[in-house]
C-alpha cells in the first residue's frame, strides 16, 4: 500500500511540475514544447537530482554552494537536452517553474501556518 501511494504521489507531483515547466517553456520561447516533453524533463530531473544528491551524500556534502550549483546545472542540463534548446531558454523555463511551484506551495503553507498561530 505504501509503495502504491509513493508511486501515485510521484506521478501526481511530476504532472504538476510538468504543467509548470510546460508553461515555463512557453514563456521562454522554446520551440517544440508539449506536455510529454515537460513530463519527461521533470521525471528526468528528479532522477538526475536523486543521483547527484546521493553522490554528494556519499561525499558527506549534504548542503552548501557546490551541491546546490551542481543540482541546478543538472536540472538545466536535463531541460536543455529534452527540449534541445539553449542554456538561457532552459534557465528561463526552469525559473518560471520554480516561481510557480513556490507560489503553489508557499502561499497555502503561509496561510496554514498563520491560521495555526492565530488560533493557538
Amino acid at each position: 500500500m505504501g509503495a502504491l501511494l509513493t508511486v501515485g504521489f510521484f506521478i501526481i507531483g511530476s504532472a504538476i511540475g510538468a504543467l509548470f515547466l510546460s508553461i515555463g517553456a512557453s514563456v521562454a520561447g522554446i520551440d517544440g514544447r508539449n506536455f510529454g516533453k515537460a513530463f519527461m524533463a521533470t521525471v528526468g530531473a528528479v532522477i538526475a537530482g536523486a543521483v547527484v544528491t546521493g553522490f554528494f551524500g556519499i561525499l558527506g556534502m549534504h548542503t552548501g554552494f557546490i551541491p546546490a550549483a551542481v543540482g541546478l546545472l543538472t536540472n538545466l542540463a536535463v531541460i536543455r537536452v529534452v527540449y534541445d534548446t539553449s542554456w538561457g531558454k532552459a534557465f528561463g523555463a526552469w525559473l518560471v517553474e520554480v516561481i510557480a511551484l513556490v507560489l503553489l506551495v508557499g502561499v497555502p503553507l503561509v496561510a496554514l501556518v498563520g491560521t495555526a498561530v492565530l488560533f493557538r
